[in-house]
């Protein structure tokens, strides 16, 4: 995607490279005849700092359109590993599209959004998140939206564009992750309109990556997924359960098969599953 992108520069590509699955990015950029450091973008700068840290660890997720405060593992559902997919975090509003967590020990920084040191198996598989050594934690993880999701049909799905991926992409490396590297402070101005006021290094970067890829609105994406009012409706309503429902489904112990399925998904949620 980055190679055949046409707003980004050809010694920006040639900077880039994969090999098993991860990417990796030139120390030192060649810049071509006319081009001198000063004009590399401090946000390309920022995005490689935090490749070249081995810090970070890349998924893809399907974005949840829905307007309800959610989760964030509801919100960007993560295409995540097996038995590795972040904890914790509070409710969130409107629609995520990326997100940048850092990797903890389980016993460490109870409630924080995290991933768990212990779960990382890149010892095993390459391919992994590398787990944590003596003098560093655990991956942590970027992940980034390549589709949105409707929150009543999985199935639905619609992408999303090449520029807007990148632009997510790079937002977290740059305004994120980068500045995690750096031991600098990535949160954006409490105001949180970083497009419109930048207060914080994070917000000057974000503003800098998508100003750069002036991706399209993705409004017409995002409402092609979104439910109308009437499916809404009609997933609300939960047809009622019959006397000989209730009987056929009622076991020796008196409770319903209804009844035992609430319960299950009631544990699910208690043990975070």
């Amino acid at each position: 995607m980055i190679k055949r992108n046409d707003k980004i520069p050809g010694w920006m590509k040639n900077a880039f490279s994969w090999r098993e699955n991860r990417i990796f990015v030139k120390s030192q950029a060649q810049l071509p005849p006319g081009v001198t450091q000063k004009d590399v973008p401090e946000w390309f700068t920022s995005a490689a700092r935090a490749i070249q840290s081995g810090d970070w660890h890349l998924t893809t997720a399907a974005s949840n359109v829905s307007k309800d405060s959610l989760y964030p593992n509801d919100k960007l559902q993560g295409d995540f590993e097996p038995g590795d997919a972040p904890v914790w975090g509070h409710k969130e509003d409107g629609v995520m599209v990326g997100e940048t967590i850092d990797s903890y020990p389980s016993n460490e920084y109870w409630g924080k959004r995290k991933m768990r040191d212990e779960r990382a198996s890149g010892d095993t598989d390459p391919a992994l998140r590398r787990p944590a050594t003596d003098k560093k934690p655990a991956q942590g993880l970027i992940v980034v939206a390549n589709r949105f999701r409707s929150p009543i049909d999985s199935s639905k799905e619609v992408s999303r564009s090449e520029d807007s991926i990148l632009e997510t992409f790079f937002h977290e490396l740059s305004a994120h992750a980068g500045l995690r590297s750096q031991g600098i402070s990535d949160e954006h101005g409490p105001l949180g309109n970083w497009l419109s006021i930048q207060t914080e290094p994070a917000d000057h970067l974000a503003k800098a990556v998508h100003e750069f890829f002036s991706a399209p609105s993705e409004t017409e994406a995002i409402k092609s997924v979104t439910p109308t009012t009437w499916e809404q409706a009609a997933r609300s309503v939960e047809p009622k359960e019959t006397v000989w429902q209730r009987a056929a489904n009622t076991t020796a112990g008196g409770s319903s098969r209804k009844e035992r399925n609430r319960q299950e998904r009631q544990e699910r949620q208690i043990y975070g599953e």
